[in-house]
């Protein structure tokens, strides 16, 4: 990928600002640091997005970073580009996938069913909610 996780955790930190978060100087201080301040939050998604799809995918910790970041935007419009990726995680990688359903969850698109508690090492629990969410969605996996 063409971020590193520090660069990322500044992207998730941005979308945070951008969307009203009160000030944090320590996390603020990673947005300088990272150049990102001025950064228009879309077309930082964009590029986060795109870094995604052209990887090699040889860096699963920054993919799961880069899903962390993104559901920090809030941003209905990614829905899409979520389940996509969910496609392709839920197969490969769950803690990725886990990510994206945090995401999905935070636009109201519950993809955890009933479940209230669920966390990252529930791997077997968030496969099958991100296999129901799709067939529910009829997206084929």
């Amino acid at each position: 990928m063409d971020f590193s996780q520090e660069t990322l955790l500044a992207a998730g930190r941005r979308f945070e600002q951008v969307n009203g978060a009160p000030p944090r100087e320590l996390e603020d201080g990673w947005v300088d640091d990272a150049g990102l301040t001025d950064v228009d939050p879309d077309e930082l998604a964009a590029w986060i997005m795109k870094s995604i799809d052209d990887s090699n995918n040889d860096d699963q910790e920054c993919r799961r970073r880069a899903y962390w970041a993104l559901g920090y935007k809030y941003d209905a419009k990614l829905i899409p580009y979520f389940i996509v990726r969910l496609k392709v995680e839920v197969q490969r990688d769950v803690e990725a996938a886990y990510h994206i359903l945090i995401a999905l969850d935070n636009l109201d698109e519950e993809p955890f069913g009933n479940r209230d508690s669920h966390g990252t090492d529930d791997h077997d629990l968030n496969r099958l909610d991100a296999m129901a969410y799709l067939d529910g969605r009829k997206i084929s996996k």
